[in-house]
């Protein structure tokens, strides 16, 4: 137990002092809050417009309050968590540079307890991520609320997308960290998961296989968050529990696989 914390440690000190994932990080949080602040000014006009019901008339039709306020903190998330299979590659490409990798094994030799370390060491700072989105959230959230339901933030469905949001920013990040350790090259990560992110958002799957693409990683986050969106402009391809089932699996299947191919690997 000691030596996976050591190993954790290492991984997590090894990636934050490194340029490229905090600015990758900072970008990533802007997008956020942009996002968040737009829903914010949204969320005003619909308590100032808000009915006994709890519903109100917006442009996008009769809506109901609390429900779209919930369901914003997906929306912005998923909109800024475009990149954080992009973030997991640049945290586990520079394993791969000058020989980085040799030099990690020679500190940590047992493979499977390093792999391990760094795969839960990128967990623990997507959760972190995930944590100060929803914080941010919550905050923009009860500002424009707390004069007509103070207490919105404290219920059960609020509490459960704080949830979906970090097991999707956790596993999508995981994916892409993966897949790197894979290729070996954060490039070839950042490529797959671009691909991976055409894929859903051309809508080429879905229209030719919709339960296919139910199994895509970003169609699966969108399963997950978007249930209760007022508009989709495309139609879902599954139920959030099966986005949540899809997503873990892209992460437990990448990260197993990442675990055999380094093990098997030269250290170079």
């Amino acid at each position: 137990m000691t030596a996976m914390l050591s190993t954790i440690r290492s991984e997590t000190t090894k990636f934050v002092t490194l340029p490229g994932v905090w600015i990758v990080t900072a970008v990533i949080v802007v997008l956020f809050l942009y996002m968040q602040h737009s829903l914010y000014v949204d969320h005003v006009s619909m308590v100032e417009n808000v009915q006994p019901d709890g519903t109100a008339k917006t442009f996008l039709g009769t809506v109901h309050v609390a429900t779209q306020m919930r369901g914003s903190i997906g929306t912005a998330v998923v909109n800024a968590g475009l990149l954080l299979p992009v973030l997991g590659a640049i945290i586990a490409g520079t394993e791969f540079k000058t020989g980085q990798l040799g030099l990690s094994l020679v500190a940590v030799p047992n493979r499977a307890r390093f792999v391990i370390g760094k795969v839960l060491a990128i967990a623990f700072y997507a959760a972190g991520l995930a944590l100060v989105f929803i914080v941010i959230a919550l905050v923009l959230i009860y500002l424009s609320s707390k004069d007509w339901d103070p207490d919105l933030l404290w219920t059960t469905p609020m509490l459960q997308e704080a949830g979906r949001v970090i097991l999707f920013v956790v596993t999508i990040t995981l994916t892409g960290a993966a897949i790197t350790l894979i290729a070996r090259r954060a490039l070839t990560g950042i490529i797959v998961s671009v691909a991976l992110l055409t894929l859903t958002f051309s809508q080429v799957v879905a229209m030719i296989a919709p339960i296919v693409d139910a199994f895509l990683p970003f169609s699966a986050a969108r399963n997950l968050l978007f249930q209760d969106a007022a508009i989709v402009p495309v139609p879902l391809s599954g139920t959030a529990l099966q986005g949540a089932l899809v997503l873990t699996a892209w992460a437990v299947i990448a990260s197993t696989c990442a675990l055999i191919a380094i093990g098997r690997r030269d250290a170079r």
